[in-house]
């Protein structure tokens, strides 16, 4: 997912120096990468972690 769109944005950034990269890299963490986006990722993994454990028919660990 994380990583999916970091791809993206580095396609679409199309650097061309080590420097570029660094930059494209950073502006994706700051500009595109933020606390929303963040929690509905997080949201969306408990979701399917959820499906995934009834489905295996595992007893989840509750801390």
């Amino acid at each position: 997912m994380v990583w999916n769109q970091l791809q993206r944005h580095l396609s679409k950034s199309e650097p061309r120096t080590k420097k570029e990269l660094v930059q494209a890299i950073k502006a994706f963490w700051k500009d595109h990468m933020t606390v929303e986006q963040c929690k509905l990722y997080i949201d969306h993994l408990y979701k399917v972690a959820l499906i995934c454990i009834k489905i295996m028919d595992v007893q989840p660990v509750t801390p």
